[in-house]
């Protein structure tokens, strides 16, 4: 018989249950640094595509309403000055990436399948260019 003062033992070798093995995902923590250069949009959807590999629907909707929240916030910035971007990516990773960031390190720790980072940047600051261009452009015609 045991005492009801020994604490309960844990099988530390396996997953909790109902946590099966990591699909591949896009690190958070990186996906959350990319977007200080290439804004929440960029970082917003990658979680949605990480939280639609993990299969959680509600999640990866609250991750497409913060990607329509960053367009918005895009251009408020453009409008109300550089302050309002930088308040803007607090709040999104305060509240929002981390969250991410700690849903896959209680489940998997640092120890699962990574997708890679050339077609995502690529397409990030193929973007970023293109804006940039279209801002010249439409300056250049505001000129004339």
């Amino acid at each position: 018989m045991s005492s009801p003062f020994t604490p309960p033992k844990a099988n530390l070798e396996t997953l909790p249950s109902g946590v099966g093995p990591a699909p591949e995902l896009w690190n958070p923590d990186a996906a959350g640094a990319w977007s200080i250069v290439l804004s929440p949009i960029f970082g917003s959807v990658l979680v949605m595509k990480n939280y639609q590999a993990l299969g959680e629907a509600d999640l990866a909707r609250t991750a497409r309403n913060w990607m329509y929240g960053s367009i918005f916030m895009l251009f408020v910035t453009a409008f109300v000055g550089g302050a309002a971007g930088l308040v803007w990516i607090v709040i999104w990773y305060m509240m929002f990436q981390r969250k991410q960031t700690h849903y896959i390190r209680e489940r998997w720790g640092k120890d699962y399948p990574k997708r890679g980072w050339l077609v995502p940047l690529l397409i990030g600051f193929g973007a970023l260019v293109a804006a940039w261009v279209a801002i010249i452009a439409g300056l250049g015609l505001a000129a004339r």
